[in-house]
């Protein structure tokens, strides 16, 4: 807006330099010398004087477009991280109920056993030929936790796609919110229930993008790259 304002002052100026340079000005008795003056003054100042204008409303138009877009991306974000604050408590509420059933051992107990057994599995038959046939045996038994604990797994699932939006927000705006809301739900709920949840959500579903573990993909790719070291 500063160099726009100069240009406009300058492109003013110029006119009546050169014009006062070459005719010379003065309060003439002549009434066409006044004629002469006004038309070139009328034909030089008034296409500057426009065009300037139009700059000047489009600078405040892009102005305006850049501060509305700012102002839904901040609402956008706040919803966002609400979203992500409310599912992260519905999962530490029912993390922490009693399973009557389960010898009254609670939720989070329950899933980590299970995550954490599948992890050892799964890790020490890297070399089979056929890997994903564990995942799809652990995904049946996990299947029935879903079936039974729906309200746990679709709040995880939720909080799953609202990182993957805030992630590609701040990728947008070269934003850090993504990492400092991971840290929110790691504070919240634990890392290692986090890491087991996705656990669990990537034997439930193939298409499941994790954000507090490595995919199965990269986890075999790291073990068999250690095996292959090895011999």
């Amino acid at each position: 807006m500063k160099v726009l304002s100069i240009i406009f002052v300058l492109a003013l100026l110029v006119p009546i330099f050169l014009y006062t340079n070459q005719f010379g000005f003065g309060l003439w008795d002549d009434h066409a010398k006044w004629a002469e003056m006004g038309s070139f003054f009328g034909g030089i100042l008034g296409p500057i004087v426009t065009v300037i204008s139009i700059g000047f409303i489009y600078i405040q138009l892009k102005a305006h477009q850049k501060q509305q877009q700012y102002t839904l991306d901040t609402l956008k974000l706040q919803k966002i991280e609400s979203d992500i604050s409310f599912f992260s408590a519905v999962v530490k509420s029912e993390l922490s109920r009693k399973i009557s059933t389960m010898d009254n051992k609670t939720l989070n107990s329950i899933l980590s056993n299970h995550a954490a057994v599948f992890c050892s599995v799964h890790t020490h038959c890297q070399g089979s030929e056929d890997p994903d046939l564990i995942v799809k045996e652990f995904g049946r038994r996990s299947f029935d936790f879903l079936i039974c604990y729906e309200s746990l797994f679709s709040s995880w699932r939720a909080i799953n796609a609202q990182l993957h939006s805030l992630k590609a927000l701040d990728e947008a705006l070269s934003m850090e919110n993504y990492k400092s809301q991971l840290a929110r739900v790691f504070t919240t709920l634990d890392s290692y229930i986090c890491s087991h949840l996705d656990t669990i959500s990537m034997t439930l579903d193939n298409g499941f993008n994790p954000h507090f573990r490595p995919s199965f993909e990269d986890s075999r790719a790291e073990v068999q790259e250690s095996m292959g070291k090895r011999t």
